[in-house]
Parts: C-alpha cells; sequence; structure tokens
C-alpha cells in the first residue's frame, strides 16, 4: 500500500437544503455530473468479526488481527454489468466466514477488503479506515532509549484499543433517517449534530445511497459528540430575495440560493474538507480505493474516512469517522514521536512545545504508561 497526500473533496456533489430532527441535521448531496459507472450495495453479517490485517510492525512473524463487530460489508461492483457482479459479490460475502466460536457466533474474515468477484471488490466500511488509523505507529519506538517503558519496547501498542459508539445510541438518529425525504438525485449526505460534522457518506449512484441511506445507524461516532445530539439543532428556512415576476425569476433565485447552501455547508465541513493522509489500498479499472485521515493538528477536529474516486477525480464512494477529542490528540503525538525517531525532546521541538508540556500531552490522554519513571523524575528536579 502507499502513502501519499491529498485532499478531500466533493467533486461532482453539490449540497441541498438541510433538513433537521430534533438535534440531528442531515445535508443532501447530489450529483452535478454523470454517476460514475460503479455500483454499492450492502451485504449483512451481524456478528463479532476477526478480520487478518498486515503483520504486526514490531514481530512480522506474527499476524496482526482486527477485532469488531461488523454489521455490514459493502460490495463494490464496476463494468457493464455491474448489477449482476454486486448479486455475485453478496453471496462471496455471506459464504467467506469461517466460524471461530460457534457458541458466540465469532467469524473470521480473510482480508479488510478483498475481490469479491471478477469485477467487485468486498470491503467493511468504517472498519477499512479504523483499523487504518489504529495501525499507524502500532509497533512503537524503533530505537530501545531510556526515556521508554520495558511494555512499550517489548510490545508496542498491542493491543490498540479505541472507543466509540454505534449510532444506535445517539438520539433520534433512526427517527430522523426514517422520517428525512430522500431528495431527487441524492447520492450522498452530510450529518451534523447542529453546526458540528459527525460523518459523511456517498454511494455512486441515487439506487445506490437509497438502498443504503438507513446504514447510518450502523455507523461509528466518538461518544463525547453523540452526547450533543440530544438538543434540538435550530432550524434555517430558505429566503427568495426581491420580487420574482416569472417562473425564470423563480429558478434563477432558487439557484442562488443554492448555491448559498451549497457554499455554507462546504465551509462548516471544512474540517473534512482539507488536505489528509491518504493509503491506496486497491486500484481497478478506471477507480482506486483510499484510506485517509485528515492532516493532524494538536487542536481541532480530525476526519479517517475511507473514498473511491474516479481517474477525473469525481467522487464515486465516501464514509467517514469523526475522531474524538482525545483520539486526535493521541494521534497527534504519536505523529510527533515518529517523526522525530521517538526522541521525546525532538518530538517536543518539532510540536512547538516544552518537553513537560509534550510529556503532559503524552500523560493527558493516557500514554503515560509509555514513559519511563526517570523521565518523570528528570523532569521534577528541573
Amino acid at each position: 500500500m502507499s502513502r501519499h497526500r491529498t485532499r478531500v473533496t466533493l467533486q461532482g456533489l453539490e449540497a441541498r437544503g438541510a433538513q433537521v430532527w430534533r438535534g440531528v441535521r442531515l445535508v443532501p448531496l447530489v450529483r452535478t455530473t454523470a454517476p460514475p459507472k460503479l455500483r454499492l450495495a450492502r451485504a449483512d453479517v451481524h456478528a463479532p468479526t476477526i478480520t487478518t490485517v498486515d503483520p504486526h510492525p514490531s514481530h512480522p512473524s506474527r499476524s496482526e488481527h482486527y477485532l469488531a463487530v461488523i454489521p455490514h460489508a459493502y460490495v463494490l461492483a464496476w463494468g457493464d454489468d455491474a448489477e449482476a457482479e454486486l448479486s455475485l459479490g453478496g453471496r462471496f460475502t455471506r459464504d467467506e466466514g469461517r466460524v471461530v466460536n460457534r457458541e458466540h457466533n465469532v467469524q473470521m474474515r480473510l482480508r479488510m477488503v478483498r475481490r469479491a468477484s471478477e469485477r467487485s471488490l468486498r470491503f467493511l466500511p468504517q472498519h477499512l479506515a479504523i483499523e487504518g488509523l489504529l495501525a499507524l505507529y502500532f509497533g512503537g519506538p524503533s530505537i530501545a532509549t531510556h526515556d521508554w517503558s520495558e511494555r512499550v519496547l517489548r510490545a508496542g501498542f498491542d493491543p490498540r484499543v479505541e472507543r466509540a459508539l454505534s449510532g444506535r445510541a445517539m438520539p433520534d438518529l433512526a427517527d430522523a433517517l426514517r422520517v428525512f425525504e430522500i431528495v431527487e438525485g441524492q447520492c450522498g449526505m452530510l450529518l451534523f449534530s447542529h453546526d458540528t460534522l459527525l460523518g459523511a457518506f456517498v454511494a455512486p449512484t441515487a439506487d445506490d445511497y437509497r438502498a443504503c441511506h438507513d446504514d447510518l445507524v450502523y455507523d461509528l461516532f466518538p461518544a463525547e459528540i453523540a452526547a450533543c445530539a440530544r438538543y434540538d439543532a435550530p432550524v434555517f428556512h430558505a429566503r427568495i430575495e426581491g420580487s420574482p415576476r416569472t417562473l425564470g425569476d423563480v429558478r434563477r433565485a432558487l439557484d442562488d440560493e443554492r448555491g448559498r447552501w451549497d457554499a455554507f455547508y462546504r465551509d462548516v465541513a471544512r474540517d473534512l474538507l482539507r488536505e489528509a493522509d491518504a493509503e491506496t489500498v486497491w486500484r481497478a479499472e478506471g477507480f482506486t480505493l483510499e484510506r485517509f485521515l485528515t492532516h493532524l493538528r494538536r487542536k481541532g477536529e480530525h476526519h479517517a474516512g475511507e473514498r473511491v474516486t474516479t481517474r477525473d477525480g469525481t467522487l464515486a464512494y465516501l464514509k467517514t469517522y469523526r475522531l474524538s477529542t482525545a483520539q486526535g490528540r493521541r494521534v497527534w503525538a504519536l505523529d510527533a514521536l515518529a517523526r522525530a525517531d521517538w526522541n521525546l525532546a525532538r518530538a517536543a521541538t518539532l510540536a512547538k512545545l516544552t518537553l513537560p508540556q509534550f510529556v503532559d500531552d503524552l500523560c493527558r490522554v493516557g500514554f503515560a504508561w509509555m514513559l519511563h519513571p526517570r523521565v518523570f523524575e528528570a523532569l521534577r528536579r528541573r
């Protein structure tokens, strides 16, 4: 897999006026260009799943596994007979799992992404991106210095664990998805709690989106953000300026209003629609499947996700996960350490912090166990 710097965009899509249900705000996305020659479908799994991923960075001879409750997989198909490929891919997904614990119905999956038929892929939505997030800097320090605890030198971040809530735990989300109108040509949505972006979902075609609209209740959200949905969101109403006299005047006024809404929601979602570090997962006839993490900052929003783009840059598929504040700070700190070859003083300099401030950041996000006690003793003697 190759890493590269990219930018997350909504190329080929335009936002429409939002719909609000209590604390949940959904912004429809419609295509402004021809849909890509891709199709997306859901294949139900509904079981705790162990997925084999890359070898352990510190111990290449050991297999690394990712454990999660996977409600469903997606099958992405391409070609002139994509509908038939979707059917073949869905059947493959159901038959692929190997039961490893019959009492609890735990299944073993072979990989996060796998070819399901000649022209289709099976992958696990959101989990493809989250597994990449967990695998970042998994091996820990590459050089055994006196700054690090025996545990992190011996095993790295094994196991690396992050917590999130299912959308079923969010108040009113299921009701909102049921009552929201799917507008004509809708291929995706931006999900907000008030004006806080929780996630985004884009499908190749309007039919694919309609079939997967309710999947949002199975997505993952940070607990601190999900709590915001308990309060009602303000409702904004469209306004037509002036006094239109003809249907053409109404059409132009409506187009202007849609343009203002599109610009507003792109601005609100700017922390997603920015530079990101991406990893190419799969390439096939004219499209690329990537997972990404938005450019790391000490403070602010961070989003992990996966997307499919066509050769001309059009966004065919997108699914994102918003990191909690603590998760964003943990990844930012690990990134600073990795860029400094796990030298504490150098990492603090790169982060534009003093050494005590950087160590305090590590402790605040739960990484105190990484440090050897002599680090704290040296700081106390200063």
